[in-house]
């Protein structure tokens, strides 16, 4: 495989709006994630956990925090 390159653009509040992690870039102002310039369909769930991964990278992000950023309270 070869070596990867994260970048991040300008951010707001401490996050990045934009994540690059090649060939993927991550929009979190847009919520859309591209693979060489071509939008993927994901759900507002899986973005959310995306997103909210991408956030912290190397960091653990516990279970709860995910479930709490992408479903309801009233949905479990």
């Amino acid at each position: 495989m070869s070596t990867q390159m994260c970048t991040s653009s300008a951010s707001v509040g401490g996050t990045p709006r934009k994540l690059k992690f090649v060939p993927f870039e991550l929009s979190s102002r847009e919520r859309v994630l591209r693979h060489e310039g071509v939008v993927l369909p994901l759900g507002g769930r899986s973005l959310d956990i995306l997103i909210n991964l991408a956030e912290g990278p190397g960091e653990i992000v516990a279970e709860k925090e995910l479930r709490d950023r992408a479903w309801s309270a009233a949905a479990y």
